[in-house]
């Protein structure tokens, strides 16, 4: 059996292991992705998040995107048609 290494501590465990046991980072690449947007300068989170609560803040952070980026190109207009 090859083995994986975890890309937020390090740690070096059996490959098809779901989470990493020092850190508790995910090891499945297609979860990997979503988790390693909601880390903050490279340190592992204090808990373990669902699924379903990385989504969550990830559509929370991209609607308050859409909503500055509404915002300014508001601004723009208002400005340029004076």
């Amino acid at each position: 059996m090859s083995s994986i290494k975890c890309p937020q501590c390090g740690l070096v465990t059996w490959e098809g292991e779901i989470q990493c046991k020092r850190c508790g980072a995910s090891l499945d690449p297609k979860h990997r992705d979503i988790a390693s947007m909601l880390t903050v300068a490279g340190h592992p989170p204090d808990r373990v998040y669902s699924q379903s609560e990385l989504r969550k803040a990830l559509i929370k952070k991209l609607v308050l995107a859409g909503l500055v980026i509404l915002l300014i190109v508001l601004a723009f207009v208002l400005i340029w048609r004076r």
